[in-house]
């Protein structure tokens, strides 16, 4: 521990802002003035002067838990508000704040809450433009619905002596707020608190406070994010007692020297002596390490206040043997900083974390690393809620984050809860900070020499702009700047550039030069210190890292992941691993912001943009539903994919070496000692041995090794494929992530299978007999039959025992139902012809020939609208396997590209046990699927289906070596790829989706079993989903294809 009186102090000119007007001090009466909500420069008045997040608390060992609910100087107003809602201001009570005025006849609200999930309004979502009638930079008038909320509260007598401060920890757009009658103040910017010294205005007994919330303000302007747009008092409500010598301001500065070891403590605290006399105070400092409890470097001061003064002090300290925070190891410490005056005290806690952030040789470093940034765009969502999240749902979603390798999140597109920041400084994430600035609906894109994004609007440009700008960048500067979380700073979002960005640049640079900032479409300016462009290509990213740029790459955003997404994120990171200058991405986005509704039949599920308010409501539809989780915070697909491709352990197959592996530390502070890794060879899904992987001293981070696996191949058996998985899980228990849970898997192949025959018939005693009728062809043999129509050559019917495995043709089917991707780049209108040409296939000729003992039947096509022929050639055996052969040849005027390529039949619904050799468990996709392990795995056919928020395409397995349907008794069919095949089978007919089918309970389940083979699907996609295709690698787009698989018949369990 070190001791000194080394804090300094620096008196300033006593103030006190009573107004402020985009940050300009001015006094006004206290009637509040007419139409404040419509006037872009009014943006504050009458609140406190911004602060850093902190409370006051009554003593050290409260401070240290940082939980509010444990100070006597906080008392929450959350809960019930007596509530009024009108459709425009014209309409609302006049009158509502004076303490005599009646609310016995008003509704109840809770608080914090948005009002229309409270059935007040309508929920609109858009992704941007105005729900409004447009009248920049004037708010709307006919339709700009008013919330007026009144709450009665008394002061506890222990505040006597107190100043009593009012906190709006955000309330969306803007509001008026008055106690016992008297006009308090004024505030826009939703996402950033208010506060307002209210202690003139309170009276002994009870209290009366009256805020009315405008649905839509000039501000508005400036929250055009793609969310639902709601709006309510959204965030904490609460009172405060500040003594009045007091602690008003801490802001900390916690930087790391070049060496690692060596910490830069300075803290600047604002104090002011509010009392009618000179006070004598003492300001105590302690640094505490939060991972022993003990003090490493306290220091105190005496000083005399002036009434009416107010100084600064501060503290300058290097300290030895500091732990660096990162992400990966978040290491804290608590300030404690405690002010006494005579027989009073309070303390303020604030967590410390040391680290440096800076741009260097083209990268972004943290504590001298360049790190990689493996990230998500968060919203704040609750499916019941809308933006009000709880404490337990902001500490889950950063658990979840982790535990799928993700170590960074974007605040979008505005500043989150502050506790959500407490969350990620504790729990270890690396965050970009975003200013509440998006003006998507005013900005015009223009062309942009490697990139297109280049925007310009009037919030960037006019000067009328330029104090709103600058006061919601320093709203989030101001509150959040103690955060070791934040790395970057964010303009804001898809507004443009422009001076009064520049000057608002500016102005961060030189109040904080400890972090970049970064702003999205301005990268051809200087006023970026990163490129942050949104969905470039892999293409322009590379180009990028290639010309030489001064400054890293990050990708804002990137990914999208709306429904049935994700595709080929490997291949992005593939390409950002291979260049140092690109340096992550965020994924857009985190989670889906559905809203939890019930159907009239009783069945859960998520609606979207449209399903609220009458017809012509503004609506971009599901766009909302981007997320790589469902609103529950269940995981989609997709989520295994990231966790896959972000992992920071890798595992590669050295070239030449069949038993000898690479192991890499991605970590970039880590090493491999916190982590068991395991081995396991599997064979055809079992797994025959394993053992554990010893490192040397734990491989420090970024290092690799080699390690030889005592694998016996000479014993492996000749046409049979082998895997080597490997795993790498937790040792101990963290807040983020529990013991055991796996960080990083890997499957290696050793040996395949060769080219031996996938299925060999089974000697028969029966032979075949077959029948030529004018309805159709059957053959039978050893206790099946198989019918196939003579008007379409499809079989028909497949009866083994006596049981009918089919209650719909086999035919070659070429389409999917559309995912979100498909619908944004119009694949149902491109490949609109192969929807129906199974069933406008015309026959022109059918076959039958036996030969050796079989008997196939040729059934020859056209596809008349997809100008394509094509054949299927069923090979019937006695033992009443079959072999299937089909092919397509595309003629000169087809589409460009298929589907799929593949078949389909339907088995009775009683046939809905699956089982499966291929990637799983989980559904994959040709550009989908590095997360899916080849395996043996089972389950039932509903166990299969994805309820993505607007039914689509899913469910799929790839490379798939056999699958099997079955009933209870153990009756069904067995489908053998040759080699491969892809996989699906569902309760539905893909055929009944159409434009009504928009939601779950709209899925027309049905009692049968639809199974698809197919030889190939096109990828998923995930550029974008608004005109980007799949990567050509996963697309179908050669003229000509053939493919072959067995299907075996189940008799009964025994077989």
């Amino acid at each position: 521990m070190q001791q000194t009186r080394s804090l300094t102090l620096l008196t300033s000119l006593s103030f006190y802002v009573v107004l402020s007007i985009c940050g300009i001090g001015k006094t006004l009466s206290a009637n509040a003035p007419a139409e404040h909500w419509d006037a872009p420069a009014v943006c504050r008045i009458g609140a406190e002067p911004n602060r850093t997040h902190f409370h006051w608390f009554a003593d050290r060992d409260t401070a240290l838990t940082g939980d509010p609910d444990r100070s006597p100087f906080i008392v929450s107003l959350n809960g019930e508000w007596a509530f009024h809602w009108s459709r425009k201001p014209e309409d609302r009570p006049i009158g509502f704040h004076e303490t005599g005025y009646d609310t016995s006849g008003w509704d109840s609200i809770t608080v914090p809450g948005d009002w229309q999930m409270q059935g007040y309004g309508v929920p609109i979502y858009v992704n941007y433009g105005f729900p409004f009638e447009n009248l920049h930079p004037k708010a709307p008038r006919d339709y700009n619905p008013v919330g007026c909320y009144v709450r009665e509260f008394s002061i506890p007598d222990e505040w006597k002596n107190h100043e009593v401060i009012l906190h709006f920890g955000g309330v969306n757009s803007a509001y008026n707020v008055w106690v016992n009658g008297q006009w308090v103040g004024y505030s826009e910017d939703s996402k950033t608190p208010a506060e307002y010294n209210i202690s003139a205005h309170l009276i002994p007994g009870g209290n009366r406070l009256a805020v009315e919330v405008f649905r839509w303000s000039s501000g508005s302007y400036l929250e055009d994010q793609d969310m639902w747009r709601f709006s309510g008092i959204e965030r904490d409500v609460r009172l405060m007692a500040r003594e009045k010598v007091a602690i008003r301001n801490v802001v900390i500065s916690a930087g790391l020297e070049p060496s690692g070891d060596e910490g830069q403590l300075s803290v600047k605290i604002n104090i002011r002596n509010s009392r009618d006399t000179s006070a004598d105070a003492r300001l105590e400092a302690e640094l505490i390490d939060r991972s022993n409890g003990q003090t490493v470097y306290q220091t105190f001061q005496e000083m005399l206040l002036e009434s009416g003064e107010q100084r600064e002090a501060f503290v300058e300290k290097v300290l030895g043997n500091v732990k660096a925070w990162s992400a990966e190891k978040p290491n804290l410490y608590d300030l404690l900083i405690t002010l006494k005056s005579g027989s009073l005290q309070h303390t303020t806690s604030h967590r410390v974390g040391f680290r440096r952030v800076e741009i260097r040789n083209s990268q972004l470093l943290v504590n001298g690393m360049p790190v990689l940034l493996k990230g998500v765009n968060r919203h704040e969502h609750n499916h019941s809620k809308g933006h009000v999240v709880s404490k337990e749902e902001m500490i889950r979603d950063i658990q979840l984050m982790k535990q799928y390798n993700i170590n960074a999140v974007r605040c979008s597109h505005y500043p989150p809860d502050s506790f959500f920041l407490q969350a990620c400084d504790e729990l270890g994430m690396y965050v970009i900070d975003e200013a509440n600035i998006e003006a998507h609906g005013l900005m015009t894109y223009t062309p942009a020499e490697d990139y297109y994004n280049l925007g310009v609007s009037p919030v960037t440009h006019d000067p009328e702009w330029k104090e709103a700008v600058m006061f919601r960048t320093r709203n989030m500067i101001e509150r959040d700047r103690n955060h070791p979380s934040i790395i970057i700073w964010s303009q804001g979002n898809e507004t443009g550039e422009g001076p009064n960005f520049e000057e608002a640049y500016q102005w961060i640079k030189n109040t904080d030069p400890t972090r970049p900032v970064q702003s999205e479409p301005v990268w051809t300016k200087p006023a970026t210190d990163i490129v942050a462009p949104m969905y470039a290509s892999i293409d322009q990213i590379r180009a990028f890292a290639e010309k030489g740029d001064h400054r890293p790459l990050i990708l804002c955003e990137y990914a999208h992941a709306m429904g049935n997404s994700t595709g080929n994120l490997q291949d992005y990171w593939d390409v950002i691993h291979a260049y140092p200058n690109l340096q992550g991405a965020f994924i857009w986005d985190w989670v889906d912001q559905g809203i939890l509704q019930r159907s009239p039949t009783g069945i859960e599920y998520w609606a979207y943009g449209g399903d609220f308010g009458p017809s012509g409501t503004p609506s971009h539809g599901n766009f909302c539903t981007n997320g790589i989780v469902f609103p529950d915070r269940s995981a989609k697909p997709g989520a295994w994919e990231v966790k896959k491709v972000h992992q920071d352990i890798r595992f590669q197959p050295v070239p030449g070496s069949r038993d000898t592996f690479r192991i890499l530390n991605g970590f970039f502070f880590t090493d491999l000692s916190a982590y068991a890794i395991t081995w396991e060879l599997h064979k055809e899904g079992t797994v025959i041995a394993s053992g554990n992987v010893e490192l040397p001293e734990g491989l420090a981070p970024q290092g690799d090794t080699k390690v030889q696996l005592p694998l016996d191949f000479e014993s492996m058996k000749s046409g049979t494929e082998y895997f080597v998985l490997f795993t790498a899980k937790t040792k101990d228990f963290s807040r983020a992530i529990p013991a055991g849970h796996i960080v990083a898997q890997e499957q290696i192949q050793v040996q395949s299978a060769g080219v031996n025959p996938v299925w060999v018939p089974r000697p028969s005693n029966t032979s075949l007999t077959y029948k030529n009728t004018y309805e159709g062809i059957s053959v039978s043999g050893d206790g099946f039959t198989m019918i196939f129509d003579r008007a379409t050559g499809n079989l028909r019917d497949y009866v083994v025992n006596g049981v009918s495995l089919l209650r719909m043709d086999m035919t070659p089917y070429y389409w999917r139902i559309p995912n979100d991707n498909d619908v944004g780049n119009k694949m149902p209108d491109r490949c609109a012809p192969w929807k129906t040409a199974s069933s406008k296939r015309e026959l022109t000729a059918v076959e039958t020939f036996e030969t050796l003992g079989q008997v196939t039947v040729l059934a020859t096509f056209r596809i008349p609208g997809a100008d394509s022929t094509g054949t299927v050639r069923t090979i019937v055996h006695p033992d009443g396997s079959v072999r299937v052969e089909s092919t397509i040849k595309l003629g000169e005027n087809a589409p460009v590209e298929l589907p799929r390529v593949g078949m389909k039949l339907t088995m009775p619904g009683s046939f809905d046990q699956l089982a499966w050799y291929g990637r799983g468990p989980h559904e994959s996709y040709i550009d989908r699927k590095s997360s899916a392990f080849v395996g043996f795995y089972s389950g039932s056919v509903m166990d299969q289906f994805v309820p993505y928020i607007r039914p689509q395409e899913n469910g799929n397995k790839t490379e798939v070596r056999w699958a099997e349907i079955r009933n209870a008794g153990g009756a069904g069919l067995r489908f053998i790829g040759d080699p491969l095949i892809e996989f699906n089978a569902h309760h539905y007919l893909e055929g009944d989706f159409d434009q009504r089918v928009t939601h779950l309970p709209d899925v027309p389940f049905k009692n049968l079993t639809e199974v698809v083979i197919s030889h190939r699907q096109m990828g998923v996609g995930g550029d974008n989903s608004w005109g980007a295709l799949p990567h050509d690698p996963y697309r179908l787009l050669e003229k000509e294809y053939s493919y072959g698989f067995w299907m075996i018949p189940f008799r009964a369990a025994s077989e």
